[in-house]
This record gives C-alpha cells, structure tokens and sequence, in this order.
C-alpha cells in the first residue's frame, strides 16, 4: 500500500489575486508601480463607464492598499565609515521591521554615519517614523546615542553620537511607521 501525501489547501485570496494579475497584465505581485498603473486603469475603466469583470473589482481593494501586505524582501544595508574599515553589518527583516547587527572593527570608528539602510520598495514620501530599539548588551549601553536620521523615500541612516567599541556586537530591533503624505 502506497501512502499519499494530502492535497495542499489553496488560499481563495490567493486564486483571487493571482487572477486578477492576470487579467491586468501584471507579471510579478512584485512591483508596486505595476499594481499602481493597473489601479490606474481600472479607475479610469469605471470612468468611462466600461462594465468590468467580478474578479477584478475584488482585487482593486488588495491593489490600492499596498502597506497591509508584507513588504517583497529584505531592505539592503551598507556600513559606512563611522563603523569602521572592517567593521560587519547585516540586516535580517522587511521594509517594516527586523533586526540589524553591527560589529565595529578596524580603523576610523567614530561619530557619524553607521549605514544606510535601503528600502526594497520606495515609501510613498519621507513621512513615516523609524523606531529603533536597543536588544544587545552593547546597543543598550550605546543608549540614545544611535539612532536614525536622514530618512527619503529610498531609504534611512543610521548614526552615532559616540564611537562604538571596536568587537563589541550591537543588535537593534527597527520598525518603520506607515508613511503618510
């Protein structure tokens, strides 16, 4: 007797989604200027008073709102100076929240810039906060001293008021706020 392995349940929202983005002609539900346009053409559809199928007035509502849906990937993170010459950084998380890990190394440790931090997805402006909280031994200690500034729609610095401690590992929790325009 041969054992089968149960069929995979399939999330309605999901078939909804997936054809919809067919019929709109979007390749990837990656690409928010894609959703964006297509948005565009269905307002526009109604506009002129054209009869539009069930499936695609139901997925205008995921369309439009695109901060209730997780983020595409990982933001990007690059070291600046401040940290280091051999400092290492990494970030693990979305657009909306993670985790970034800093160990200072090297020479040129000093106030200023630590990295900056770029968004997988652009934010629809510059007004939206960043919360960042200290989770390592060393981030505590280094207190209000780091923290974010300079943010754009692309992306957001992170800085220090004090320089770091060359091998100590610093750890910070993030989260982004709804942007509002």
């Amino acid at each position: 007797m041969t054992r089968r392995n149960p069929p995979a349940l399939v999330d309605p929202v999901d078939v909804v989604r997936s054809a919809a983005d067919r019929q709109l002609g979007i390749a990837s539900r990656q690409s928010l200027e894609q959703r964006i346009t297509a948005l565009e053409r269905l307002v526009a559809g109604l506009a002129r008073g054209e009869r539009l199928p069930a499936v695609t007035v139901s997925a205008a509502s995921v369309l439009a709102d695109w901060e209730t849906n997780t983020p595409p990937g990982p933001p990007t993170i690059a070291k600046s100076a401040a940290a280091g010459s051999t400092a290492t950084i990494s970030i693990t998380g979305n657009d909306e929240e993670g985790i970034i890990v800093l160990v200072p190394g090297g020479t040129g440790i000093a106030t200023g810039e630590l990295a900056v931090i770029t968004f997988a997805l652009a934010r629809p402006s510059t007004n939206y906060a960043v919360d960042l909280q200290e989770f390592s031994a060393a981030a505590r200690t280094a207190g209000s001293t780091v923290g974010p500034t300079t943010r754009s729609v692309a992306s957001w610095r992170l800085t220090t008021g004090t320089a770091l401690s060359s091998g100590s590992t610093y750890q910070w929790f993030y989260r982004i706020g709804k942007a509002y325009a």
